[in-house]
């Protein structure tokens, strides 16, 4: 009897060595950004610590004539508080847009000041075009013109913009289509070149300033 209790001691002490409790095992929670414009100032909180945040911001104002304005950087968690801002010197413009996405998760926030008409509206899946080889090449669109965000969390981040029958257009004709290539975009964040194409867990991000509109999405496929 003494020996068979000593084995099962013995057991017991290899269990309890190789065995991790299940609160170091737990996945971190992805935390999810909040955005808030306070006075001159777009305040992103909830970003992954130490990481970076791509604000993506457009407004629209009508006075003597109509002002767009774009506003598209990364902004880093220097002091590593979980926290970032833009600060807009000329004041926030009330029809504009604001959208934050953490370069790390992809996690995404939007918002707009109270009186703003811009509008979220939902993601057309069309505008993503497949080439021959079945890889998301580009974004096709009827709208005149579009900025378009890319997000390759851990990877970096690409804006680019096109309008109907401009240089920007890669068919170059004004035929009511706008046609964007991703490997055309240039580079706000990571070292890497602008993708030939999307992959599983992009974050696209779309903005039509004149018609006051945005989608967003998360690559599927």
């Amino acid at each position: 009897m003494m020996l068979i209790r000593y084995r099962l001691l013995a057991v017991a002490a290899v269990v309890a060595l190789f065995t991790v409790p299940a609160f170091e095992v737990r996945a971190a929670a992805k935390l999810e950004p909040k955005i808030t414009v306070q006075g001159a100032r777009v305040v992103v909180t909830n970003v992954t610590p130490g990481q970076t945040a791509i604000l993506f911001g457009a407004s629209q104002e009508i006075g003597t004539g109509v002002r767009l304005q774009r506003w598209q950087r990364p902004v880093t968690d220097t002091d590593r508080d979980g926290t970032v801002e833009l600060i807009i010197p000329t004041g926030i413009p009330v029809d504009s847009i604001w959208i934050a996405v953490d370069a790390a998760t992809g996690a995404l926030a939007a918002t707009a000041p109270p009186a703003s008409r811009f509008r979220r509206v939902q993601f057309p899946g069309e505008v993503l075009r497949k080439n021959k080889d079945g890889a998301l090449e580009w974004f096709v669109t009827g709208r005149a013109a579009i900025d378009v965000l890319v997000v390759r969390p851990h990877v970096g981040a690409w804006a680019a913009y096109a309008a109907d029958g401009f240089d920007t257009d890669v068919d170059g004709r004004q035929d009511g289509r706008t046609v964007l290539k991703f490997e055309n975009a240039r580079r706000l964040d990571g070292n890497a070149p602008p993708p030939r194409h999307l992959t599983h867990r992009d974050i696209v991000v779309a903005v039509d300033v004149r018609r006051l509109q945005y989608y967003t999405t998360e690559v599927s496929q």
